[in-house]
């Protein structure tokens, strides 16, 4: 919910072709803390130990909180576009940004508003498609685990031990790329191909990876897609996800985005996981076999794809002057 508010705030503070240049170095300060966040965490414990560091953890929030209050006010009384600088903002406007929220939730705002319902559901097989791909990566991180035991290569590691070990390089190199790809790729991105292009990478790119799962790749292949789907997931879908709300209200901003971004999300954690009590009830589908949930992810993102058409003709329409 923190976040969700933080990307609201965000999107109400800059206009769209502000957030198209903001929202990439936005993110890469998201990938850079949680590369080196693990690191930094270690090295506190040892100096503060673990009530220290939860102080410590407090301090730095209590210092995010000013830094907003310090951004909200200078937005306020600045007479000009805080990027931009083109268009003055009369008292009028100020007052407005001012106001409090209309009464009324954020469901409401999202069933009312077809581009906004378009988003919750891109946001629901998002993570309905990725929750999946973790269940594929488990199954390949468990294989590998046991391989290594099997083969006497795991360096005297028990063998969650070693499935510890195998995440953590899993989600380094995503991070490192989900980093490199925020900050040499993502503001191109949005230059060439704008947010109603920049919606269609990952999907393009998590079809491709599915496909190759689906055929018999190897599990080498396997992992190095799911790489690439989390990587582009953190960066590049992460900032145009948010950035699609740019051209809305601010109550959508505030309420809508709130409820798509907690809500939606774990719908789309729950639907994995319902998916794959039907399927294993009712139907005797062998999940075991990883080319069966890549299949059925492929169904997935093809209606994603489908979803992103839909979302990008109601941005153009939405943004048109």
């Amino acid at each position: 919910m923190i976040v969700a508010q933080f990307w609201g705030f965000a999107n109400d503070l800059y206009t769209e072709e502000a957030g198209k240049r903001l929202f990439p170095i936005i993110m890469f300060g998201a990938n850079f803390g949680a590369f080196f966040g693990p690191k930094i965490h270690l090295w506190l414990l040892r100096s503060f130990g673990l009530y220290g560091l939860m102080l410590f953890v407090s301090g730095i929030l209590g210092i995010c909180i000013l830094l907003t209050l310090i951004i909200h006010k200078r937005d306020i009384k600045k007479p000009e576009d805080d990027v931009s600088k083109k268009n003055v903002q009369n008292e009028s406007e100020k007052k407005e940004k001012e106001k409090p929220l209309k009464k009324g939730g954020g469901f409401r705002l999202v069933f009312k508003s077809r581009y906004l319902l378009y988003i919750a559901f891109l946001v629901l097989l998002l993570n309905f498609v990725n929750t999946n791909g973790e269940y594929v990566l488990g199954k390949v991180i468990i294989h590998d685990a046991t391989k290594a035991l099997e083969m006497g290569t795991a360096g005297g590691l028990d063998k969650s031990e070693l499935i510890s070990r195998l995440y953590a390089n899993f989600f380094f190199i995503v991070n490192l790329t989900a980093m490199i790809f925020q900050l040499f790729l993502m503001s191109r991105i949005f230059k060439w191909f704008g947010v109603r292009g920049a919606v269609f990478i990952l999907p393009i790119i998590a079809l491709g990876g599915y496909f190759f799962v689906a055929f018999g790749a190897t599990l080498a292949i396997v992992r190095w897609a799911k790489i690439m789907e989390n990587s582009t997931d953190y960066s590049i879908m992460n900032a145009t996800r948010h950035a699609l709300f740019l051209i809305t209200s601010r109550e959508a901003k505030y309420k809508a985005k709130a409820a798509i971004d907690t809500f939606f999300t774990r719908a789309g954690d729950v639907s994995s996981a319902l998916f794959v009590f039907i399927v294993t009830t009712f139907f005797a589908v062998n999940i075991e076999n990883i080319e069966n949930v890549a299949l059925f992810n492929i169904v997935l993102i093809l209606i994603w794809i489908i979803l992103c058409f839909l979302i990008s003709r109601q941005h153009k329409k939405l943004s048109a002057p």
